[in-house]
């Protein structure tokens, strides 16, 4: 039996196990991964994957989800950890429809959403993000986020006209794979929810 890739195989089946925890594994692992959440620390990326891979999408989100969201919210330093926390905020959206209430985040998240696609901004020579998001993550979070009479697709809407230029034959660049496999992601998304 080979082990090499041990890491891979446990970040994949973690996940999968995550419904048979306990009620109290939220906050077991939490009390184990705080003492390290520290952004500027040298072991927060990892900590953060652990988290991604660890924490249960199906309960206990209340535990932490006012808390990484702030983090996500405040810290902006470019880095893979963000895209970590996209991934957890997607699947928490996903396994929980309809029972978290996203209305007071929803500028928050739209504007750091399309600050991701790392699009540029006139003559101005902006840097590109260093990590951009996952489009399959972006797009299966704002599908999730619909319902109950919010304005998640107001929102949406606001983002598809922000970007619509972006589509434009005569706007090239690398980001326009990522503005198109973000529409293909949304209407697989979207597709999917119906099918729940």
């Amino acid at each position: 039996m080979c082990f090499r890739n041990i890491e891979i195989e446990l970040s994949i089946c973690a996940p999968l196990c995550s419904p048979n925890y306990s009620l109290t594994a939220t906050e077991e692992i939490l009390t184990e991964l705080r003492p390290q959440m520290y952004p500027t620390g040298r072991s927060f990326m990892t900590t953060m994957k652990m988290l991604k891979i660890l924490l249960p999408h199906n309960q206990g989100f209340r535990l932490w989800l006012d808390e990484f969201f702030d983090l996500w919210q405040t810290v902006y330093n470019q880095t893979v950890w963000e895209i970590y926390l996209l991934e957890m905020f997607s699947q928490v959206a996903w396994h929980n429809i309809g029972y978290i209430d996203w209305e007071c985040w929803f500028p928050k998240i739209f504007t750091r959403l399309l600050r991701g696609f790392s699009l540029p901004t006139g003559n101005m020579s902006v840097a590109p993000l260093n990590y951009t998001y996952y489009e399959p993550h972006t797009a299966k979070w704002i599908v999730a986020m619909i319902g109950n009479g919010n304005s998640c697709l107001r929102y949406l809407a606001d983002l598809l006209m922000s970007i619509k230029s972006f589509y434009h034959p005569s706007n090239n660049g690398t980001f326009q794979v990522k503005l198109v496999n973000f529409l293909l992601e949304l209407a697989e998304n979207f597709t999917r929810r119906v099918q729940l």
